[in-house]
């Protein structure tokens, strides 16, 4: 599979399954306290249930992740913006891990920074890695050298031709009124292919 295609094929497989990964919470015993498997037991804490605890838990996921997706995908300047919506949400996040594991007596933006920045560190690599941005830019010098060429193939027509031309439209601009509509377009698309050749 192509290389742009497959980076293509992996975001939109975040985008379609993310909203299917959010409602793995119905997947939780209704009007229990703790879920417990083999693998993991869960405990709701102070929330209602453990259905009411997973649904904010996959909620703030959610949000983190499509802002993420956003930040990996956006061929814009302005990108790093984004960042400052998903840093709060981070941020909401892991007071809302916090409140209810009691890791820190109190959570403060300065202390979630060791979380985030290493966070935005990550999606600038992947950022890099995808080259979403890049080949914009790619796009947009490309086309800003073709400019430079044909401006600079322009500016060696020849001045006295030029002028010759510029006198040429000028007389039949102003003798546009005693010319019948189909003549003075002929007229017109002979100036231009003097011009072009």
């Amino acid at each position: 599979m192509d290389r742009e295609l497959s980076k293509d094929v992996i975001v939109i497989f975040l985008v379609i399954a993310s909203p299917f990964g959010f409602f793995l919470y119905l997947l939780s015993p209704n009007d229990a306290q703790i879920w417990s498997t083999k693998y993991f037991v869960i405990d709701a804490g102070y929330f209602e249930d453990i259905q009411n605890f997973l649904w904010i838990f996959n909620y703030k996921l959610l949000v983190i992740l499509l802002i993420s997706i956003w930040f990996l995908t956006c061929k814009n300047w302005w990108r790093l913006v984004v960042l400052i919506p998903l840093s709060f949400e981070i941020y909401k996040f892991l007071s809302f891990i916090n409140d209810r594991n009691n890791y820190f007596s109190d959570l403060d933006f300065n202390i979630s920074l060791f979380i985030i920045i290493p966070y935005c560190l990550s999606l600038f690599t992947l950022s890099k890695l995808f080259g979403y941005y890049s080949k914009k830019n790619n796009s947009k010098s490309e086309l800003h050298n073709e400019i430079n060429n044909q401006m600079n193939e322009l500016s060696r027509f020849r001045k006295k031709e030029f002028k010759y031309i510029d006198k040429e439209f000028k007389a039949l601009k102003t003798h546009k009124d005693y010319l019948e509509s189909k003549e003075y377009l002929s007229r017109l698309i002979r100036l231009r292919d003097k011009l072009s050749s």
